[in-house]
């Protein structure tokens, strides 16, 4: 089950992760190397569990584990679970699907994914906030 992989973007920093362990939603990664970004800094270690599409979705988005979508993932569980100061749960929704976008992940597909956490995602960024 554990697994390295190293995603090289054409337009992101190159990103290293470690899928080692699962939830009761799927995959959990860990990042590898530190991401800055936007003037947000993602330490080593963070945890996500990737793009949260539910499974039923995979064929019209992409899977939660896309390696397309794992910078903009990243980023937005980031800013949901701390609430950086100066970002909101707009500009969190907003950025995953320009990082999406950049990424590599269709148009079309970005917008799905957005909208999904645009409707549905208020109580997750309730439930994050400053530590």
């Amino acid at each position: 089950m554990e697994a390295r992989f190293k995603v090289v973007y054409d337009d992101l920093p190159a990103i290293e992760v470690l899928r080692h362990k699962s939830d009761e939603r799927g995959n959990i990664f860990t990042l590898q190397t530190e991401i800055i970004y936007c003037g947000l800094v993602l330490p080593v270690g963070f945890e996500s569990d990737g793009a949260s599409v539910p499974r039923i979705l995979w064929p019209i988005v992409f899977p939660a584990d896309d390696l397309q979508a794992m910078f903009g993932a990243f980023v937005h569980d980031f800013a949901y679970r701390t609430h950086p100061k100066g970002w909101s749960k707009a500009q969190a929704d907003e950025e995953f699907k320009y990082l999406l976008e950049r990424g590599g992940v269709p148009k079309r597909r970005a917008r799905l994914a957005y909208l999904g956490v645009k409707l549905f995602g208020g109580p997750s960024w309730r439930a994050g906030g400053a530590s």
